[in-house]
C-alpha cells in the first residue's frame, strides 16, 4: 500500500531524478501528485517526458488517501506471525529460513494419524487402531495435546493410565498420562528399527554398487541428496517401503510392552536397565554399571570384500 504523504519516489517510473524535476514544480508527496485534475494539461518541468509523469500520475491514483499509519513492531506480540500475516501466518512461517529445517508439531502429527489410518483401513482394527509414540517434548506439550484432544487424536495415543503419581503431585503434573522416560526399551524406533533401516540402506547400495547412474535401482549414498532419495524408497511404503518391515516393529513393540510391564511390578521404581538387554547395549550397561568411565575398548571392524565372479 502507498500512503498519500509518502514521497513521490515511491510510485512506479518514478526514480530519483524524476522525483528532483517534480520538486521543482511543487510536488514532492504523492498527494500533491494526486490533487492534480488532468496530467496531460500540467505543465511539466524540462527533461520529464510526459509520457512517463502520466505513468506516475495514474499510479497515484490508486494510493490510500490517508497518511502513512504508525509502524507496528509485531515482535512484541504474542505470535509475532499472527500480528503480522492474520490468518495466512502458518504458511508464511513455513518459507522461514529459521524453519525451512523443521516441521511444526501439528504436521507431524496429521501425518502420523493420517498415515496410520489409511494403513489401517479395511481391516479389522479399522477402527480401534492405536499408535504409540515415545516422549518427545513437543508432542507431551499442554498446547499439543489440547489440540490434539479438540482434533480427536489425543485417544488414539497409548499414553499410560496406570495412577503410579496419585501420591506424588510434583511429579503427577509433569508425568501422568505421559509417556515416560528416555531410554530405547521404550522407544522401539530408538532400540532397532533405526538400526534396520540404516542396514538396509548400506546394503542396497553395496548390491548396486556396479550400477549405472541413471538405472533406477541404484542407490547411493555419495551425497546428501542422493542419500535423502535412498532412505525415502526404503522408508516409504508408497515407493518401495521395505524396511523396516511389520515383523520387526511388531517384535520391538512388543519389547516396549514388556519394558513397561516391569516398569509397572516395580511402581514406578527406577529398574537395572541390564534386565531388559542383551547384547551390544547389555555389555555397555555392564561396564557402566561396575566402573562408570576408564578405558575406553574400540569396537572390531569388519571389513567387507566383494568380488565379481
Amino acid at each position: 500500500m502507498i500512503y498519500a504523504n509518502e514521497s513521490v519516489d515511491r510510485l512506479k517510473k518514478c526514480g530519483t531524478q524524476s522525483k528532483k524535476k517534480l520538486v521543482t514544480v511543487g510536488i514532492n508527496t504523492v498527494r500533491d501528485l494526486k490533487n492534480i485534475p488532468n496530467p496531460n494539461d500540467f505543465v511539466l518541468p524540462k527533461g520529464l517526458p510526459r509520457k512517463t509523469f502520466v505513468v506516475v500520475w495514474h499510479h497515484a491514483q490508486d494510493a490510500s488517501d490517508d497518511d502513512t499509519p504508525p509502524p507496528i513492531d509485531h515482535r512484541k506480540d504474542n505470535n509475532p506471525y499472527i500480528s503480522k500475516y492474520g490468518d495466512e501466518w502458518e504458511r508464511e512461517i513455513k518459507k522461514s529460513v529459521t524453519f525451512s529445517t523443521s516441521v511444526i508439531i501439528t504436521d507431524y502429527v496429521e501425518h502420523i494419524m493420517k498415515e496410520s489410518e489409511r494403513v489401517m483401513k479395511d481391516t479389522k482394527h479399522s477402527e480401534d487402531w492405536m499408535v504409540y509414540h515415545d516422549a518427545l517434548t513437543l508432542m507431551t506439550a499442554k498446547e499439543n495435546k489440547e489440540w490434539m484432544r479438540q482434533k480427536g487424536y489425543l485417544k488414539r495415543w497409548i499414553l499410560p493410565t496406570d495412577d503410579l503419581y496419585v501420591n506424588l503431585p510434583e511429579l503427577k503434573s509433569k508425568y501422568n498420562n505421559n509417556p515416560i522416560g528416555n531410554s530405547p526399551e521404550f522407544m522401539p524406533w530408538d532400540a532397532h528399527l533405526n538400526s534396520d533401516v540404516h542396514a538396509s540402506m548400506d546394503y542396497h547400495c553395496l548390491v548396486s554398487k556396479e550400477l549405472d547412474d541413471d538405472d533406477p535401482r541404484k542407490f547411493d549414498a555419495s551425497t546428501p541428496k542422493k542419500m535423502l532419495e535412498g532412505y525415502k524408497r526404503i522408508l516409504d511404503p508408497g515407493i518401495l517401503g521395505i524396511s523396516p518391515p511389520s515383523k520387526r516393529i511388531i517384535q520391538d513393540v512388543s519389547r516396549t510392552i514388556l519394558a513397561f510391564k516391569m516398569v509397572r511390578v516395580a511402581e514406578g521404581c527406577l529398574i537395572d536397565e541390564k534386565q531388559m538387554r542383551t547384547g551390544r547395549r547389555h555389555e555397555i550397561s555392564n561396564v557402566r554399571s561396575e566402573n562408570w568411565g576408564g578405558t575406553r575398548t574400540k569396537k572390531i571392524s569388519f571389513r567387507i570384500r566383494t568380488s565379481v565372479r
